[in-house]
């Protein structure tokens, strides 16, 4: 099992985030959400808020869209 995963954020300007990471959590449409590695393939619609990950092992990364 893989170690990372992608994280992509799109909007409708362009690629606005692409990281590996190993977990993250998102506000979708339908609520909050967390992915780890080993999750099955998912595409979500964000909502306005701050995605949480974390990369290399350091402290959580705080990206607000």
């Amino acid at each position: 099992m893989a170690d990372t995963l992608s994280l992509e954020i799109v909007t409708p300007e362009g690629i606005k985030l692409s990281e590996k990471v190993s977990e993250l959590t998102a506000p979708s449409v339908d609520g909050e959400f967390g992915v780890l590695p080993g999750h099955r393939p998912m595409l979500a619609a964000l909502t306005s808020g701050i995605v949480t990950y974390v990369k290399n092992g350091q402290s959580p990364v705080l990206y607000k869209h």
